[in-house]
């Protein structure tokens, strides 16, 4: 009842958490960046955040994550970041050049995208936003996703970056095979599915 002064319970579908090491970026594969594992409090109050900083050697700097489903149904990829010397990430998938999207970490503010990508940044406190890329189902989709540190809030697919002075936090990635991004499901070196919720006698 609306006006009842009740509380509210969040009853969610069962989902899949695709990416097998959702904290461990150590076992993503790097490409000009490297990665720092528990190096600041993550946004479930533990200190396993992860600093990911550009190295030099190349224009690409990313980390990238393997086994994705490829089948032709909207895809969502989410990532907890914080801003640190450097505010800008684009979350991608492998497959098409339409599926990408920047965002702002230090202002909260979705930047370019796709145009088969749309996109929303979540507040959840101490600097922290999740970033949430929704993949629509006409994507051609290959079998892995990235993270990318960019430069500004409008590069194009692929996040070309030619500084070597940028870096940001980041924790916390899911991939799911829905059309909105569920509460965070962990895992480590598997994908983990989550049981529908269900209410008896609600």
């Amino acid at each position: 009842v609306p006006d009842s002064g009740c509380g509210s319970w969040l009853f969610e579908p069962q989902s899949t958490n695709f990416v097998t090491d959702s904290e461990d970026y150590s076992q993503w594969t790097p490409t000009g960046v490297s990665v720092t594992s528990n190096n600041t409090t993550s946004p479930d109050g533990l200190i396993n955040g992860t600093l990911l900083s550009t190295n030099g050697g190349t224009s690409s700097r990313y980390i990238r994550n393997f086994g994705l489903p490829t089948g032709a149904t909207i895809k969502v990829l989410s990532v907890y970041a914080k801003a640190n010397l450097s505010n800008f990430i684009q979350l991608l998938h492998s497959g098409d050049a339409q599926g990408y999207v920047n965002f702002d970490v230090s202002s909260g503010v979705v930047g370019a995208s796709g145009t088969k990508t749309t996109a929303e940044i979540q507040s959840v406190g101490n600097g922290w936003y999740r970033c949430i890329a929704y993949f629509d189902s006409t994507n051609t989709f290959n079998t892995s996703s990235f993270v990318a540190l960019t430069t500004s809030n409008s590069v194009g697919y692929g996040g070309s970056a030619t500084s070597d002075d940028l870096n940001v936090y980041i924790w916390g990635s899911q991939y799911e095979e829905q059309s909105y991004a569920t509460s965070y499901i962990p895992t480590s070196g598997t994908a983990v599915t989550r049981n529908q919720d269900v209410c008896t006698n609600g």
